[in-house]
């Protein structure tokens, strides 16, 4: 289920060209399931999403896996966070669209 939403988002942030993205994912099961995973996802990301804004909120009890994720993501250059809230993540992406 996480590949195929992850397809459709991609695909309409490819049609749309949005400025910047925020992902509610926090109902997905699966979502953050492995290190292996995510990397593969953070190295596979389209020419679309690597120089926009990603927020992705998720309630996660896993810090360090966030922490992973977040890292990866900016090492395969992408501007991308994680958050608790959908608030916090709003105000985040209003600040980088400055």
């Amino acid at each position: 289920m996480v590949q195929k939403r992850r397809y459709d988002v991609l695909t309409e942030i490819g049609k749309n060209k949005p400025n910047a993205v925020i992902y509610d994912i926090h109902i997905l099961s699966g979502r953050f399931d492995d290190v292996v995973k995510a990397f593969v996802r953070t190295q596979s990301i389209s020419e679309d999403v690597v120089n926009m804004p990603l927020a992705v909120v998720d309630p996660s009890a896993d810090a360090v896996f966030i922490a992973f994720y977040e890292n990866t993501a900016f090492n395969a250059g992408q501007i991308l966070k994680c958050f608790d809230d959908m608030e916090s993540a709003r105000f985040w992406i209003k600040n980088r669209m400055r």
